[in-house]
């Protein structure tokens, strides 16, 4: 009798953690639940595979600038490179290296005009800009 009462005891005390630590998840996850009123976007960064003289940072901010030009608002941008493709090593052919806009929402089909497109449908990982020491293939 007693071991039954010790372990209803014990198993209502858990119930109980769990019911708190359930609650505390749930107002957790509802605290961030504003809708996302922006989009990342992406274009090829221009880069050649073996060009050593390539300016990321420089590619990055030129494009920038073509969509401030546009009436589009940059939230902010980093360089990335896309990893659901795979291509082949030859000098001179693309590399799979993008920059990354994140926009409002409202100017998607902005950017699509200009030839941006929407990171929804690829897989992509941020390098960052300006550094000479990732690999260029």
């Amino acid at each position: 009798m007693r071991v039954q009462r010790f372990w209803r005891v014990i198993t209502n005390q858990v119930f109980r953690q769990a019911l708190v630590v359930s609650s505390m998840a749930l107002a957790l996850m509802s605290c961030g639940s504003e809708p996302n009123n922006s989009r990342w976007v992406f274009k090829h960064d221009g880069s050649a595979q073996c060009d050593r003289s390539f300016n990321r940072e420089l590619s990055v901010n030129k494009q920038r600038t073509e969509l401030v030009s546009a009436g589009i608002d940059v939230i902010s941008s980093n360089c990335g490179e896309i990893t659901s493709l795979e291509i082949a090593s030859v000098c001179g052919a693309p590399t799979l290296r993008i920059n990354v806009y994140e926009i409002p929402i409202e100017n998607l089909q902005d950017t699509a005009d200009l030839g941006f497109n929407n990171t929804d449908n690829i897989t992509y990982r941020d390098i960052g800009c300006g550094s000479s020491l990732i690999p260029l293939f």
